[in-house]
């Protein structure tokens, strides 16, 4: 599979971005990944048409409600990690267009089967 998609990829634990890097690699996409949201809202302003952001909210403020405000009023599907309190972070995630909300440990079968479904 080759995809031609450009995600960006948000999490405070670079560990996991490269994890999740790697893995989103191999399944043939382009993969940008930030670890402080500054610098993410940074390449989101930047990228003209990113495919889909993926952001893991351990760890962040409140702040990252904002930057799932900018992707929905942009039209770019989001989809949220969480390790704790899913169904919380489902209620509020719908209020910001949020297509997905995915618990750890993460689904990568799942992961790569909603991203072949968006994109």
């Amino acid at each position: 599979m080759s995809n031609t998609a450009l995600i960006l990829s948000l999490g405070k634990n670079q560990r996991n971005q490269d994890l999740l890097a790697d893995l989103l690699k191999d399944a043939g996409y382009d993969v940008r990944t930030e670890t402080a949201p500054e610098s993410f809202e940074k390449s989101l302003e930047q990228t003209t048409n990113p495919g889909v952001v993926i952001i893991d909210i351990d760890g962040y403020s409140e702040l990252i409600w904002d930057i799932c405000k900018v992707c929905n009023r942009r039209s770019i599907p989001t989809l949220l990690v969480a390790s704790a309190d899913v169904g919380r972070v489902q209620t509020a995630a719908s209020e910001y267009g949020v297509e997905h909300v995915f618990s750890k440990p993460l689904d990568t079968d799942q992961l790569t089967g909603v991203l072949d479904t968006i994109l």
